[in-house]
């Protein structure tokens, strides 16, 4: 599965909505940043509120991006294939990193010849 995973890195990306006042956000960033780290996915972290967390300091403000993908409570975790616009929701509040894994093999469909 681990190769799998480092293989959809390369065309899935990963948005992670947070706000300040949300202590399952700050106990879920070290997650998704260890996550996306171990496997190479870039991730978009994007605050609901205008802060910032200390695993992400570049995160975006939110430019009404929770309101196009039905975000509606955090953390939010999504998969994003950007050439296919397609978002697949991995986490709606805390999981482990196991969970997230599961939650890819089980949502992501395999491409032609990749094997887990």
């Amino acid at each position: 599965m681990t190769n799998l995973i480092k293989e959809l890195a390369k065309t899935h990306g990963l948005f992670f909505f947070f706000k300040a006042n949300c202590s399952y956000c700050h106990a879920f960033a070290p997650i998704v940043k260890s996550f996306a780290r171990t496997y190479g996915w870039q991730v978009l972290a994007i605050s609901l509120d205008g802060s910032q967390l200390k695993e992400f300091p570049q995160a975006i403000f939110d430019n009404g991006a929770a309101r196009t993908l039905g975000v509606t409570s955090v953390p939010t975790l999504l998969a994003v294939e950007p050439k296919a616009q397609i978002t697949i929701p991995l986490s709606f509040g805390m999981s482990s990193q196991d969970q997230i894994e599961e939650r890819i093999r089980t949502l992501i469909p395999l491409k032609q010849g990749a094997h887990p």
